[in-house]
């Protein structure tokens, strides 16, 4: 369970266990496992909190709200426990025409077999067999289920009795309290329904749909119901079950209009559950007349609409115009855009939401369709004018860099975004795989009859007046060849005759392979190893350890062909994403690589009207080799860190670059990024502020930043906050010693140092301090003759070992000169101290 589940009555969410399960946990397993075991537990138990959720901005009505329970999270356990070992099940009792809540099926299938048969819908414009679809909706599905038709449906399957009695239980025993502005308004006791957020109620609620599901089928093996065909010979589809959306097929003729109108009445009287008419709607074939389809919206009282519109959040039918059709996640995209104000958000910021937000979008929609090439281009630039906008809401920044070259992997170059239509491919890529591995699905077999009956997937060529979704999988079909192979079991699927006429009793034939193959073509064959027990023949991803297909190891695939044909380096790029430095540094450091910083001599480049000449030394112009390498203001920076001055030498930026940073080790390479991410914004102050930054200050800043984002990155201890409180107060010398503590940090980019020093000598019971505010030889001198002074007034005649404890600040001092000279510092005084005794 998600830690932050809302939580019930007694005010404890999921979190509140896992954080201390070690306290609660052994007290807990035990009362599940008791009230499993008794088949009984106490009413209390199973009070239950709702809130009202709106389904629009201004509801009007209680129908216009959506109740959620909040559920105890001991009863939440039993139910997880329960639902966990009775998911297992559902495979073999529930029916192909449902895929919700089911191991091994998925809502796409259910969405693929719903477009097939509307496309051979559109396609039937010919005969006397006329077809329908009603696409029903069940009115408040869960909120109206009986108690007692759960209960036999169970029995029915055949669970144990105790087992469905526990069950029975924990649905009539629920108490519901309202949450209203902060009361609690109740209790209400129901006599029906299944509760919203209890795990177990999804699969309570497909096992009773089975039981419309058998009657419909039952009624298609008598005759009198007739589902539809994709394809001669293909599989019946009569129905398909979806909690939100769930559609009928059969024959449109007034008799079956009101056989199909009484199964569902049978089914209502049954359930409880409630056909929502208005909410329903009719479609038919082609080739229905129009006195047939008022015949049968007459008998069913739903009304006829030229299509299905969305099924399962999906186009049933896609004609010819299919930007048209594919628009609204355009419209979906630019709305979220504008909902976000960029103004505020750093490059870093917008990279994560496009990542995780605006990519997302779509991928739904491309899992099953190849989206046109326009709406690719105009998605991808929304997304790039987003990511350059600058300054304010109506600022529009400059356009460094295409799309395309930013969507490249970030170790060739690129940030990493995705390139929309390779993404779909690769989306699309699982669908075809699907198809290989799993060909007894009713997908695969439908698709199989209507597509590919005498081919394979791979050899396929489009069949006539394929439908829209199949063009789309079927695209996908070289790139899933490309990373499949064939491991050999029995051998009878694999040709070659087939490699099972190689075999024997489970291994090589020798006498065949020697016979007829060469030495090098028999050393591979002998090089297969063939499994212990007969087995099929398996198709498996080599792309992945574990054989299967994934849609990141495909686009991954995609993106290596793509600039292996360019032949970008690798080197310069991962030693850049892996130095361990804030967000904004790499950022920066991506585009001073690439050369996409506004350098005047880059601005001049592109025709805007700037005078090109260094802000810091005012004699050369300003490119990227003269601000960050050859100025005297860089060298004196590079001189006063630990780095040096390297390279100055260099003819170009990218010769610089090469011979410095790639060749540089992490810690080194880490700090020259800090050093260079720090004479930039040394640089911005001077041009925008008119502000000079004195070299040392520009060391010490990189420091400072790179150590604060550290200190916030590192995890917080697990002990308290007590404790650590309390493991850093300062304590008593022992008896006999001196004890001296002292710190120093830097103010602002000044330069400056503030020092101070505190000693303790526990024979006087005195504790004489200093605290100083200068430069940093000032701070060096004053520390040394302050000690100096205290070693001579309590040490006379005496002979004591010394502490020396150091409280330096990690956020100031790392590996730059600012750290050294403080080592200087405090090493030169403990020397002296050692020295005067």
């Amino acid at each position: 369970m998600h830690p932050d589940k809302s939580p019930g009555l007694d005010g404890f969410n999921p979190g509140f266990f896992h954080h201390y399960w070690d306290v609660v946990g052994h007290d807990v397993s035990a009362t599940c496992l008791q009230y499993l075991h008794s088949g009984t537990f106490p009413s209390s138990l199973n009070e239950t909190a709702i809130v009202l959720l709106p389904k629009k901005p201004e509801p009007e009505y209680m129908t216009d709200l959506r109740p959620i329970a909040l559920c105890n999270v001991v009863l939440k356990i039993m139910m997880k426990m329960i639902a966990n070992r009775l998911k297992c099940l559902l495979p073999k009792l529930i029916s192909e025409s449902q895929s919700a809540f089911i191991p091994g099926r998925s809502i796409q299938d259910n969405c693929i077999l719903a477009f097939e048969v509307m496309h051979a819908f559109h396609r039937k414009t010919r005969g006397r067999d006329f077809s329908g679809a009603l696409k029903m909706d069940i009115s408040k599905a869960y909120d109206k289920m009986e108690w007692t038709f759960v209960k036999d449906v169970l029995l029915r399957f055949g669970f144990p009795t105790p087992w469905v009695n526990f069950i029975y239980l924990s649905l009539s025993s629920v108490s519901y309290w309202i949450l209203q502005e902060g009361r609690q308004l109740g209790p209400i006791i129901p006599s029906r329904g299944l509760r919203q957020g209890d795990p177990l109620s999804p699969y309570l609620y497909i096992l009773c749909a089975e039981g419309l599901s058998r009657l419909i089928s039952k009624h298609n093996e008598l005759g009198n119901l007739h589902g539809s065909h994709v394809s001669r010979g293909g599989a019946v589809i009569s129905h398909l079950f979806f909690p939100d959306d769930s559609l009928l097929f059969f024959k449109a003729d007034h008799q079956e209009a009101g056989v199909l109108k009484d199964v569902l009445l049978t089914y209502e009287r049954a359930s409880g559950q409630e056909i929502s008419l208005a909410k329903s709607s009719l479609t038919f074939s082609a080739n229905t007349p129009e006195d047939v389809k008022l015949d049968v919206c007459a008998v069913l009282g739903v009304e006829e609409k030229e299509s299905l519109g969305c099924y399962l959040g999906l186009p049933s039918h896609i004609g010819r115009n299919r930007r048209e059709v594919f628009n609204y996640l355009k419209d979906r995209v630019w709305k979220r855009l504008s909902s976000w104000k960029s103004g505020m958000l750093s490059r870093v910021g917008k990279a994560v939401l496009l990542k995780t937000v605006l990519q997302a979008i779509p991928s739904y929609v491309m899992s099953l369709f190849l989206l046109p090439k326009t709406i690719y281009y105009e998605i991808e630039g929304m997304m790039n004018k987003f990511w350059w906008k600058s300054g304010g809401e109506n600022g529009k920044g400059i356009h460094w860099m295409a799309w395309e070259r930013m969507s490249l992997p970030k170790k060739l170059g690129g940030l990493g975004f995705r390139r929309l239509h390779d993404f779909n491919l690769a989306l699309l890529g699982k669908q075809g795989w699907n198809l290989i591995t799993k060909p007894n699905t009713l997908v695969a077999r439908v698709l199989k009859a209507r597509y590919f009956s005498n081919s394979t997937f791979f050899d396929t060529t489009l069949a006539a007046n394929p439908s829209y979704l199949w063009r789309s999988i079927w695209e996908s079909r070289n790139i899933v060849k490309a990373g499949s192979y064939c491991r050999v079991g029995n051998g009878e699927q694999t040709a070659i005759g087939t490699v099972s006429d190689l075999m024997m009793n489970g291994r090589w034939n020798s006498e065949i392979i020697n016979g007829v193959f060469n030495d090098q073509d028999r050393a591979a064959i002998y090089s297969i190893m063939l499994p212990v027990r007969a087995v099929s023949d398996k198709v498996c991803w080599k792309f992945e350890s574990k054989g299967r297909y994934t849609v990141k190891s495909a686009y991954r695939q995609l993106q290596n062909n793509r600039t292996a044909v360019a032949g970008t380096s690798t080197q310069l790029w991962q030693k850049l994403w892996n130095c361990m430095v804030p967000p904004k540094v790499l950022n920066f450091g991506w585009r001073l690589f690439r050369e996409i910083l506004p350098v005047l001599s880059i601005l001049q480049a592109r025709r805007m009207d700037v005078l090109n000449i260094c802000p810091h030394c005012h004699s050369n112009e300003e490119s990227f080799l003269h601000l960050f390498v050859q100025c005297p203001y860089a060298r004196n920076v590079w001189l006063a860190s630990d780095l040096g001055w390297l390279n100055p030498g260099a003819a170009t930026w990218k010769e610089w670059l090469t011979g410095v940073f790639q060749s540089a080790s992490k810690d080194r390479a880490k700090a020259m990024l800090m050093l260079l991410w720090s004479l930039w914004s040394a640089r911005n102050q001077r041009v925008w502020h008119h502000h000079h930054t004195p070299p040392m200050g520009v060391v010490l800043m990189a420091s400072k930043v790179l150590h604060e984002w550290l200190d916030a990155k590192a995890k917080p201890s697990v002990s308290s906050t007590h404790g650590e409180s309390a493991a850093r107060t300062w304590s008593r010398p022992p008896a006999g010693k001196l004890k001296i503590n002292s710190d120093a940090s830097v103010i602002g980019r000044t330069g400056m140092i503030g020092g101070g020093m505190l000693s303790n000598f526990q024979v006087f019971q005195t504790i004489p301090t200093f605290y100083l505010y200068s430069s940093p030889t000032a701070t060096t001198i004053i520390i040394i003759s302050k000690l100096k002074f205290y070693i001579k007034c309590y040490s006379i005649n005496l002979m004591f070992s010394i502490f020396f404890e150091k409280t330096l600040g990690k956020c100031c001092f790392s590996t730059l000169e600012a750290r050294e000279l403080i080592k200087f510092q405090l090493f030169f005084a403990n020397f002296y101290m050692l020295r005067f005794f």
